[in-house]
């Protein structure tokens, strides 16, 4: 998730701030993306949400011309409200999205994932998670 102001006890969303830093700092502890994270990109028991995150990763894919990467992995997971972690996912659906073990390479369909993240606020976990898994695997 992005935030665009420090942490502090006089916003009105101090409880709020806090609650979602936690669960930014757990998840990146245990390079796993929660069943919370991949419905926030999109990524739900009901389908792959329109306008979402999610939805735009399967657009930019489809326009590449390549297989579909971790697409499948992440709707299995998200249909599923389970964890997408390391063991969820190969170096070969990584690599075609673009998360790579030397980063997130430029023009990859997992660059566009990040833009798209970045301006709608939807999905940093996502993403936070695809960059360790894809870098550490």
């Amino acid at each position: 998730m992005q935030y665009k102001r420090p942490l502090a006890a006089s916003s009105k969303n101090y409880q709020t701030d806090v609650v979602n830093h936690c669960r930014v700092a757990r998840a990146a502890m245990s390079k796993s993306a929660s069943p919370g994270d991949l419905s926030d990109a999109g990524f739900s028991p009901g389908g792959v949400s329109k306008g979402s995150v999610a939805a735009g990763m399967m657009s930019n894919t489809a326009k590449a011309g390549s297989d579909m990467g971790a697409v499948p992995d992440l709707q299995s997971a998200g249909a599923k409200s389970s964890n997408l972690s390391q063991s969820s996912t190969t170096r070969g659906a990584l690599d075609t999205s673009g998360f790579q073990s030397g980063g997130v390479a430029k023009g990859s369909v997992g660059a566009q994932i990040m833009s798209d993240s970045a301006k709608s606020g939807q999905g940093g976990r996502l993403v936070s998670t695809l960059q360790s898994v894809g870098a550490k695997k």
